[in-house]
């Protein structure tokens, strides 16, 4: 049977330290192919648990016990990662900050333009509005471009340092949540929120405020 519980925590484990399944096998000592076999099934010998427990420098009885929680039919839901396994959180900071980008250039360059008169990034957006068709385009464009790829970048990073558990023993349900400390996909939250709060700001003052 599956164990759900020891693959996931594997998983997990070898994330936190930003390792790939090769580095992780190599560390351990174990084929790639055994380490592959434990993050998707949870089966292996006691041997390569100790070689996994001594690779992450941790007890062996820490992984020994989800064993025995499997076999008392211990059921765990850990949510996005079991679906996004290729999200680390150095994958999440580069997807998100090359999503949060637009959003920051066009902030700097209207805070530079308008705060100091820097007219130089602001004038492809001058060109954008001196055309009909152009400007047409880039009010249907620029929402998705902007919103979206700040909302993206917001999920992808909170998801990749976020882990939420759901295990069940009998009648009694435990819920857990692991938060790693990544700072730059930290950064790329804060970011993504700052800049979403100013573009409503500057959405708001444009069409509400009378001038």
């Amino acid at each position: 049977m599956k164990n759900v519980l020891l693959a996931d925590k594997i998983r997990d484990l070898r994330k936190e330290h930003d390792w790939s399944q090769a580095q992780l096998a190599e560390i351990a000592s174990l084929s790639i192919r055994t380490i592959q076999r434990l993050e998707n099934t949870g089966k292996c010998s006691y041997e390569t648990l100790l070689s996994v427990a001594a690779a992450f420098d941790m007890k062996v009885q820490e992984l020994t016990k989800l064993l025995s929680n499997n076999e008392n039919n211990g059921i765990s839901l850990p949510g996005i990662n079991i679906n996004m396994k290729w999200l680390t959180p150095s994958r999440a900071f580069f997807i998100g900050i090359t999503a949060v980008f637009p959003s920051l250039y066009f902030i700097m360059a209207n805070l530079l333009h308008y705060g100091f008169g820097f007219t130089l990034l602001t004038q492809p957006f001058e060109l954008i509005y001196n055309d009909k068709e152009l400007f047409a385009v880039y009010n249907m464009v620029a929402p998705i471009v902007f919103i979206g790829g700040l909302t993206l970048a917001i999920f992808l990073n909170l998801f990749s340092i976020i882990s939420f558990y759901i295990e069940r023993k009998g009648e009694i349900i435990n819920t857990s949540i692991k938060l790693r400390t990544k700072l730059l996909n930290f950064l790329v939250i804060t970011l993504s929120i700052s800049s979403m709060l100013i573009l409503f700001g500057y959405v708001f003052s444009e069409n509400f405020i009378l001038r």
